[in-house]
């Protein structure tokens, strides 16, 4: 059992075959953490998003550092 995403897989491409109706893609669910129970916790304190406020909020995204 496990978490999955639809649309996250990973696909590899291997050696063609030479027998018809063999196909040359392999691709795998990906399995993800599960969410529901992901706990944040920062300085002992455990981060509820119901009750936060959030200020000066800018989403940004380093793809140059993973």
């Amino acid at each position: 059992t496990g978490v999955y995403v639809n649309g996250i897989y990973e696909e590899r491409f291997v050696e063609a075959m030479t027998y018809k109706g063999i196909s040359n893609r392999l691709a795998f669910m990906v399995n993800t953490v599960n969410w529901l129970y992901t706990r944040i916790v920062v300085d002992g304190e455990q981060l509820d998003l119901a009750t936060s406020r959030f200020t000066d909020f800018s989403p940004t995204t380093g793809l140059s550092h993973g």
